[in-house]
């Protein structure tokens, strides 16, 4: 995640939700590329205990905001950030859904894009949003397109994407004779 949040240039603020214990956030090294990160969760202490983990002092401009509830995409703020972060906590908020949504394609497209929302609308235009899940259930769309285009025309033909290709077996050379005239 590091390389992905690394600017070219210098940016204000990093907004990271769903941070938690921030194990794939290396805050020292961010600093270097931000005037200030702001990490949220709903897990409080785990902020408090990363900050101390990564020994990261009082002084240094990253603030926590804990105890915020990000499932329900209502996260309000006064500073909108350069670049924002989602960093797998879709797929935490949508396991903590009804079996019955976490199986419904419709309501989770729904959920996903009531998550994005909630990220672009934290973040400055023209600003970076990373929304990076675990979760690939929610494109299934992009898979039935790509199972129709490849579905074999008849029956009994087989897909073959090239792991299976059968070696040819060599013929032996036709043997020789040498003709003298």
């Amino acid at each position: 995640i590091y390389k992905l949040l690394r600017p070219q240039t210098p940016r204000p603020l990093l907004r990271c939700f769903g941070a938690g214990n921030c194990n794939d956030i290396d805050l020292i090294a961010l600093l270097k590329h931000y005037s200030a990160i702001e990490l949220v969760d709903i897990d409080g202490d785990a902020l408090s205990t990363a900050m101390t983990r990564q020994n990261v002092s009082a002084t240094q401009p990253i603030r926590i905001k804990g105890n915020v509830n990000l499932s329900s995409g209502d996260f309000m703020t006064t500073q909108l950030a350069d670049v924002t972060l989602s960093g797998c906590l879709f797929t935490q908020l949508l396991e903590q859904q009804s079996k019955v949504m976490a199986t419904d394609f419709k309501q989770i497209a729904d959920y996903r894009q009531q998550h994005l929302n909630m990220l672009i609308k934290t973040t400055t235009p023209g600003g970076t949003v990373f929304f990076i899940t675990d979760r690939l259930c929610f494109c299934v769309d992009f898979f039935q397109n790509f199972r129709n285009q490849t579905r074999p025309k008849k029956t009994h033909q087989k897909l073959d994407f090239g792991h299976s290709e059968k070696k040819k077996k060599k013929k032996p050379p036709l043997p020789m004779k040498i003709i003298k005239k």
